[in-house]
């Protein structure tokens, strides 16, 4: 069995994008911020934004803005739903 190294969710930084319609993401968000992670939402319209309870909001216009979020904040993990979305492949491949 392959060795595998188990980071705590206190070393943890997430940056969630576009998510589906309600309230997953801002659920998720809380339950890790209550496991010690940070917790970042990075949106593109008024839905985004309307949708996301608490802070870290980030409102973002191009793929680019991502990306240059994911190395200011150092983050280790990044949530999307759809990584065929033009947006949600930009910023991976920007990032990557």
């Amino acid at each position: 069995m392959p060795h595998q190294i188990r980071m705590r969710s206190c070393d943890r930084r997430f940056l969630m994008l576009q998510g589906p319609h309600g309230p997953f993401f801002a659920e998720l968000a809380a339950a890790l911020r209550r496991d010690g992670a940070e917790v970042w939402r990075g949106g593109v319209n008024a839905g985004d934004e309307a949708e996301w309870r608490g802070p870290g909001y980030l409102a973002m216009k191009e793929a680019g803005d991502a990306a240059a979020a994911m190395d200011r904040l150092r983050i280790t993990d990044l949530l999307l739903y759809g990584e065929a979305r033009p947006f949600h492949a930009g910023a991976l491949a920007a990032h990557l």
